[in-house]
């Protein structure tokens, strides 16, 4: 289904207060989910927010219905990226007045930046999109260590200085976007969803000094429902979803998690994970 790129971005200008909107500045988000996980098909959608001269809300550009993530790059990225270079190069009229527009940044997740920039997917062994680090499978999954390996830049990407990370040209460098600068590190997956439910599962299970008492963890279960004026209806903060915590951990993680742990827990006790 495609909105289209001009068009999208016309109907949100009418939106706006007065004033001059003929240099606009746009964040591109995409993302996608499987319909079935039985069947490989992906709905993905690519959303777009005008950051200058004022915020707008999200709105979309072009949602895709399809099987196979090769297919969903070619396809789905070409018609996005020509509409762009044209936006871009040649600008475009509203009410008379020609405008332009600059593409800031890319948002996207591990899976669909990886899909995006035609990199390795964020398991395999030279995924890390900052740095050249090499991974290692262990313990059932891969890990990055080392803090000394040689970071990327827009330049050593373009330069393909890594070989390994890259399977393929991404449409995206036609536009002339810096892929490692513009294209920032999704901050929910890694550290809402991703590092903080495995530290709250150390505290809570883990085999070291650092691990919550009895009454602690009872403590601990009581304290989301203190927060229960600012947790939206869609959630419910009660002592079962908090304790098993893989279970409703965007919301407990993203809204609550740091805020509780910095009541309860000490440094002693955080030092320890």
């Amino acid at each position: 289904m495609h909105f289209g790129f001009e068009r999208a971005l016309l109907h949100e200008l009418q939106f706006f207060d007065k004033g001059d909107v003929t240099e606009i500045v746009i964040k591109i988000h995409f993302d996608g989910l499987p319909l079935s996980k039985s069947l490989k098909d992906q709905l993905w959608t690519q959303l777009g927010k005008i950051t200058k001269p004022q915020p707008s809300r999200v709105f979309i550009i072009r949602a895709y219905y399809g099987r196979g993530n090769q297919k969903l790059s070619s396809e789905f990225l070409k018609c996005f990226v020509e509409e762009y270079k044209n936006l871009h190069e040649t600008g475009f009229l509203y009410k008379g007045r020609k405008g332009t527009l600059t593409l800031s940044q890319m948002i996207a997740d591990s899976p669909a930046r990886s899909l995006i920039t035609c990199t390795k997917s964020h398991n395999g062994y030279s995924a890390c999109p900052r740095c050249a680090v090499e991974g290692q499978y262990e313990y059932h999954k891969m890990i990055f260590l080392g803090t000394d390996s040689q970071l990327k830049t827009d330049e050593t990407f373009a330069n393909r200085t890594d070989e390994e990370h890259h399977v393929g040209d991404s449409p995206l460098e036609e536009m002339q976007v810096k892929m490692v600068s513009e294209i920032p590190l999704y901050v929910m997956h890694l550290i809402d969803i991703g590092v903080v439910p495995r530290m709250i599962g150390s505290l809570l299970s883990g085999r070291h000094s650092g691990r919550l008492s009895g009454k602690q963890m009872k403590d601990l279960s009581g304290l989301p429902l203190s927060l229960r004026e600012w947790i939206p209806n869609e959630f419910v903060p009660n002592r079962e979803v908090w304790m098993n915590f893989y279970d409703g951990r965007r919301q407990n993680f993203v809204f609550s998690a740091l805020t509780l742990v910095q009541q309860l827990f000490n440094h002693s006790c955080l030092q320890n994970i």
